[in-house]
């Protein structure tokens, strides 16, 4: 799918009596993971999957996250920081 595919799209469909709206939610799209010359590494998540309504971390700033992976598997997992599972591990 090419980035100008990434953008939510509402269409207006009128039937004869009736009048539909239907809106297309962004839920995939291509990012990237990469190494910055400070060897600290971010992971670019597209606008259009950012701002979608229905993406999980809805900010104007900066949210904590938990990220994690299983072995022998390609996925990263995302999820939001739990405050309590800060405070019962002494983590950050």
């Amino acid at each position: 799918m090419s980035q100008k595919n990434h953008k939510k799209l509402k269409y207006s469909l009128s039937f004869q009596h009736s009048s539909w709206l239907v809106v297309v939610t962004v839920n995939e799209a291509k990012g990237r993971l990469f190494k910055r010359k400070d060897d600290k590494y971010l992971i670019y998540v597209p606008v259009d999957l950012a701002e979608d309504s229905m993406f999980p971390f809805q900010t104007n700033s900066a949210v904590p996250v938990k990220i994690s992976f299983t072995v022998g598997d390609n996925k990263l997992k995302i999820q939001k920081w739990k405050e309590e599972a800060e405070r019962s591990t002494g983590k950050q």
